[in-house]
């Protein structure tokens, strides 16, 4: 990506699960009153590393992107109700990854008092568990993940706590934070996601009109049909990832776009990739992380693979999020003219060989799961 958009590229190293977001506030006081949330403090420091220096390798501070997938897309959408991070960045991209939601407090201590048991340390015993090694405290985090999913429950995740302070609010819910409202934003999502979960790739349309079932109830054989009717041709493997794709991804995104576009602050885009991935004779269709690699105008990952077709994606995106650092507008000459989102028109860049841009893609598929309940609420 730096060479090809002259650029400076900087990968930001910071704590994860425990290490970054277990939450002790309950159990050391006032010195661990936001330790929920030192993995994102951890991409604060880096961004006032990259304000004091980046100039010296040639980078302009007053325009820094922040641009992350998945996980990377909830940290951005984190850092972006983050009063600290204010002015350290000045352009956002959320890649299929839109969180709407952090974890609230009384969770975040049933997790800590959760793993501090599972140590067999007693509450407020800080130093030591400070003293534990941190393959331990890994390991033991994923022993309790491991027998939560055995009974069937959700796991303990850790994640940035709405602390109050450090994360003084959701990032998104119940709107999109004030102290990034002047910050141009991009989201995005793969239209097979959640693809990677699934491996019945020999599904019937028997069994695809069950899957629909169990998350639509009466209005199955509806749903199924609005799927087919979009893809004639498509295995019903993947229609069932796209319909947990749509579900757990682009409701978030798309509540996300349409809380920031409501702020009537800086611009808003959004893209749907759709060129799907031709690692294992393509079964996987446009998968989750499709579009990561391309981002950074690399075709060496294996979701891409060396190919004039992903070569040509490579330029599309990377060229988009090069002008987006540049002057925080993602129009570039790789692509059509690319529209800013509104609630009016919802202008949607379709990442594919033949890119274009459409109103409100989708709209039927997107108006049927705001109708339907599927228990997920506003957690994403």
């Amino acid at each position: 990506m730096a060479r090809f958009s002259d650029s400076v590229v900087i990968s930001v190293p910071h704590r994860l699960g425990a290490l970054g977001f277990l939450h002790l506030a309950e159990f050391g006081g006032e010195r661990f009153a936001s330790s929920g949330t030192v993995g994102m403090q951890d991409i604060v420091a880096a961004l006032e590393w990259v304000r004091d220096n980046v100039a010296a390798f040639g980078g302009d501070a007053s325009r820094v992107l922040v641009y992350g997938q998945s996980g990377g897309g909830a940290k951005t959408s984190t850092l972006m109700a983050m009063p600290s991070g204010k002015g350290l960045f000045h352009r956002a991209g959320v890649m299929s990854g839109s969180a709407l939601r952090m974890m609230p407090e009384e969770m975040a201590n049933a997790n800590a008092a959760r793993l501090l048991k599972a140590l067999d340390i007693a509450p407020g015993d800080i130093a030591a568990l400070q003293a534990v090694p941190w393959t331990t405290l890994l390991e033991t985090q994923a022993t309790l993940e491991a027998a939560a999913r055995a009974k069937g429950e959700a796991p303990s995740a850790f994640a940035p706590v709405v602390d109050g302070k450090v994360l003084p609010r959701h990032p998104f819910s119940p709107d999109a934070p004030a102290v990034s409202g002047d910050v141009p934003l991009i989201v995005s999502t793969a239209l097979d996601e959640r693809s990677y979960r699934m491996g019945n790739f020999d599904m019937t349309e028997a069994q695809l009109l069950d899957f629909a079932r169990e998350r639509a109830g009466e209005r199955a054989q509806e749903v199924v049909d609005l799927y087919r009717d979009e893809s004639p041709e498509e295995k019903p493997f993947l229609l069932a990832a796209r319909m947990d794709s749509d579900i757990w991804f682009r409701k978030g995104a798309f509540a996300q776009a349409e809380r920031k576009a409501a702020q009537s602050g800086a611009k808003l885009w959004t893209y749907l990739w759709t060129w799907p991935s031709p690692a294992f004779g393509g079964r996987y269709g446009a998968v989750h992380g499709i579009d990561v690699a391309p981002s950074l105008h690399s075709i060496r990952g294996g979701l891409n693979g060396p190919s004039n077709e992903s070569l040509a994606m490579a330029d599309k995106i990377a060229s988009s999020w090069a002008s987006f650092a540049a002057s925080g507008d993602p129009n570039n000459d790789k692509l059509p003219a690319w529209a800013a989102y509104d609630q009016a028109n919802r202008s949607t860049m379709i990442m594919n060989l033949d890119a274009h841009v459409e109103q409100d893609p989708r709209a039927e598929i997107r108006r049927f799961w705001d109708g339907i309940d599927i228990g997920r609420g506003d957690a994403e």
